[in-house]
């Protein structure tokens, strides 16, 4: 019985949590990141724009985030201390980079 309710939660997750791959990056405009922690000079926070757009929580965006890394040859984005505390650096891109990362 056990073993089922932790089949049937980590079913739901997997419903929650929308696959990258099913996003239509050629719909997407700035206004779909606009829950992103954006730079002063317009750059999004990579990690915030997949949580966004995948529907799931910082930790896991982190995790996709670093296995696109690790699976292409991108080179290291540029990285922003967004303000308050415990901030730490954060890899941002452009809207344009952010869906180059993501395609």
């Amino acid at each position: 019985m056990a073993t089922k309710d932790v089949q049937n939660k980590k079913q739901k997750k997997k419903a929650q949590n929308k696959s990258i791959l099913e996003i239509n990056l050629m719909n997407l405009t700035m206004e779909d990141f606009k829950d992103c922690r954006i730079t002063p000079d317009g750059k999004i926070s990579i990690i915030d724009a997949i949580a966004t757009l995948s529907k799931c929580d910082n930790d896991t965006a982190g995790k996709y985030f670093r296995r696109i890394e690790a699976r292409t040859e991108m080179s290291e984005p540029q990285k922003y201390k967004f303000p308050g505390a415990g901030q730490r650096k954060t890899p941002v891109a452009s809207f344009h980079e952010v869906l180059e990362i993501l395609s």
